[in-house]
């Protein structure tokens, strides 16, 4: 073999080489992020139409899988008189002194009311993702007093399929706020919530696509959105 054809051999495998990573790396941003670009376009159409961003646009749209959702749900409430610090770690020591196994639960968030009460927010962390709807939710009274809310929903693992594209964060907020009234974002998150309402006596389980949650300045509660077509769930 001579030097000149060794050349165009080595020559065509680099081109196949660069092809074929082009395609990988191509294939690896589509199934899991939206590009800096896009959303740095998106913020300033949002910001625009008066919409602020407290908060990061997540880039997340990779095709997720589904989440089992069982027959059972636990749904208790508890009072105590008792002091605790306002603080996650004696929070967090507290319940398992009630047998209330925590450690799959973050803390969401805290709040204060005009009472002067603290909540701590927790929600379960499954494999990565938020269970919205499985969460415990700690009440702190300045009258040596906790409140103890607590949904724990049944979880059955993921789906084998996936399902498929979904509506990326920046297309949930281009779609839903339109600049008819101004609001601040603080937070948006993906996770799963147990949206479905029909009876499940015949029923093992349910299986449950993702949702965006979106947290806005000034309400109580956040906003749902499918990420199947982009609406809120109401």
């Amino acid at each position: 073999m001579n030097w000149f054809r060794a050349k165009n051999i080595i020559l065509l495998l680099m081109i196949a080489l660069n092809i074929f990573l082009l395609t990988y790396i191509i294939a690896y941003a589509n199934s899991w992020g939206v590009s800096n670009e896009t959303i740095q376009t998106a913020e300033k159409i949002l910001s625009g139409r008066g919409i602020n961003l407290e908060c990061e646009i997540p880039t997340y749209c990779s095709d997720t899988q589904r989440l089992k959702y069982g027959k059972s749900e636990n749904k208790k409430s508890f009072t105590y008189d008792v002091h605790i610090d306002a603080k996650e770690k004696a929070i967090r020591k507290f319940l398992n002194s009630k047998g209330i196994v925590n450690s799959s639960y973050i803390l969401d968030g805290t709040s204060n009311n005009q009472n002067g009460s603290i909540v701590f927010n927790f929600i379960q962390k499954y494999k990565g993702f938020l269970v919205f709807d499985s969460y415990i939710k700690v009440t702190l009274t300045n009258k040596d007093q906790v409140f103890l809310e607590l949904s724990r929903k049944q979880i059955n693992g993921f789906s084998v399929d996936k399902t498929g594209d979904i509506a990326a964060a920046y297309q949930i907020l281009l779609g839903n706020f339109d600049g008819s009234r101004q609001v601040t974002i603080t937070d948006i998150d993906i996770g799963y919530k147990d949206t479905d309402i029909q009876e499940r006596d015949n029923i093992e389980y349910m299986e449950q696509p993702p949702v965006w949650r979106i947290k806005i300045k000034g309400l109580d509660e956040p906003a749902y959105f499918r990420t199947s077509d982009g609406k809120e769930i109401k």
